[in-house]
């Protein structure tokens, strides 16, 4: 039975039809296919992670809007940082938009099957928009604000009896993190978030026999 299986994962890594669409996205992107199922685990929060890499469809828009100032202590220290001034704080790599299909063949019989997922991302900015530095995250993003990423992904092939099949897909998606100093008056700190594309999207397509 394994010996099957794995037979016929090869064929299918040879002969599996893959399409794809990217809707306001007019160039396409790397695709990564993993013949296995993905190695999924949730932390103490109940968070899920694909891979190692977490899974967040997107940051809530509190966290992206977050606005912080300086506490007293950190003040002397962003004397000596440059003032009017965007600087990335940091990057976070993430899944987003996954999606899901199976199909069980609980008969001897061969079957022609069709499994097909869409994934989706819409780039964002927020926060602090009204200083000039949400134009340096625009210029590191691969979209422009607002434009949705799409690609659907299609396994089209004949069963053997008794697997349960699934494909799976996600997309790569990166938050920037920005910080302006403004010293005009008093030191304030203001932060824009951007989530954008990271690289492309990935699928995983595998199957399981069910016993019998």
């Amino acid at each position: 039975m394994k010996k099957t299986a794995k037979i016929l994962l090869g064929a299918l890594l040879l002969s599996s039809a893959i399409s794809t669409s990217a809707f306001a996205a007019s160039e396409d992107t790397e695709v990564t296919g993993h013949f296995r199922a993905p190695v999924e685990t949730y932390d103490e929060d109940g968070r899920l992670y694909i891979d190692g890499i977490l899974y967040a469809p997107y940051a809530s828009q509190e966290d992206l809007e977050q606005t912080s100032e300086p506490s007293v202590s950190n003040r002397i220290s962003l004397l000596a940082t440059p003032t009017n001034t965007s600087i990335m704080e940091g990057s976070e790599t993430y899944y987003s938009g996954q999606n899901m299909d199976t199909y069980n063949n609980d008969s001897d019989s061969k079957i022609k099957i069709t499994l097909q997922t869409s994934s989706s991302l819409t780039t964002t900015l927020t926060g602090s928009l009204e200083y000039w530095f949400s134009a340096v995250a625009k210029a590191s993003m691969s979209l422009a604000v607002g434009q949705t990423f799409s690609k659907t992904f299609t396994q089209e092939f004949t069963t053997e009896g008794y697997h349960v099949y699934s494909l799976k897909s996600a997309v790569k998606t990166i938050k920037r993190n920005y910080v302006y100093y403004d010293t005009a008056w008093i030191i304030e700190t203001f932060r824009s978030s951007s989530i954008d594309l990271n690289g492309g999207s990935e699928f995983w397509f595998w199957c399981n026999p069910i016993p019998h």
